[in-house]
């Protein structure tokens, strides 16, 4: 040959990205937080779809009565059906963690 160096092989794929887990739910990105709870984007691995999953604060999460209140909230919203409002279709708990688990039209990934 003609000292021609080879071609550079091309770098070996990225690893795939890890998530955090809590239950069936993989939390892939922080939409908001409130004085009550945190929502994140996340994938049910489960029912393979997007989801919004609203978490109880840390703050709250020792205190029987927030507990509650965010049993109630969840119930509450789990009720009403109407097309500009989520749809909660879980309500559980993974790790000590109070989760609601909302769909809605838009949530896609």
């Amino acid at each position: 040959m003609s000292g021609v160096p080879p071609p550079t092989p091309p770098p070996p794929p990225s690893p795939p990205q890890r998530y955090r887990r809590l239950g069936k739910y993989e939390l892939h990105q922080l939409l908001g937080e409130g004085a009550m709870g945190i929502v994140w984007k996340s994938y049910d691995t489960v029912l393979r779809r997007y989801v919004a999953l609203k978490l109880l604060s840390a703050s709250f999460r020792k205190t029987r009565d927030m507990q509650e209140r965010f049993l109630r909230e969840a119930r509450a919203a789990g009720a009403i059906q109407h097309a500009n409002i989520v749809t909660v279709y879980d309500l559980g708990e993974a790790e000590g963690q109070l989760s609601m688990g909302c769909t809605s039209r838009t949530s896609a990934g």
